[in-house]
């Protein structure tokens, strides 16, 4: 027997449960023209969950970037793209599904 308190399609599961999108560049290569694409594919793609970008210096530790004004709706057409621009393994979703209370099962 299996009780559920909530379904979500899967195809609505990023608009419910993403909280934020972490993209990560590495200062080594980066040019500003991947700076401007990057700015375009996420314009592109306006939403309601906020992206921090990590950048990797050379030397040091990662510095963490929050773009206050630019925010996207995560597709997987964004994911796609954003691939092509820093790398699949260089993009990642944030959320939960916590701090949602399950209702009362009823019994």
């Amino acid at each position: 027997k299996v009780i559920s308190f909530d379904v979500v399609a899967l195809t609505n599961a990023h608009e419910r449960f993403v909280e934020r999108m972490i993209i990560r560049i590495s200062a080594v290569g980066f040019e500003e023209s991947m700076l401007k694409e990057l700015h375009e594919v996420l314009s592109d793609h306006e939403g309601r969950i906020p992206v921090d970008i990590v950048v990797t210096p050379v030397e040091g530790e990662a510095v963490t970037i929050s773009t206050a004004g630019v925010r996207v709706a995560p597709s997987r057409q964004l994911m796609d793209r954003l691939g092509e621009v820093v790398g699949e393994s260089n993009v990642a979703l944030k959320g939960s599904v916590l701090g949602q209370e399950p209702p009362s099962p009823g019994f």
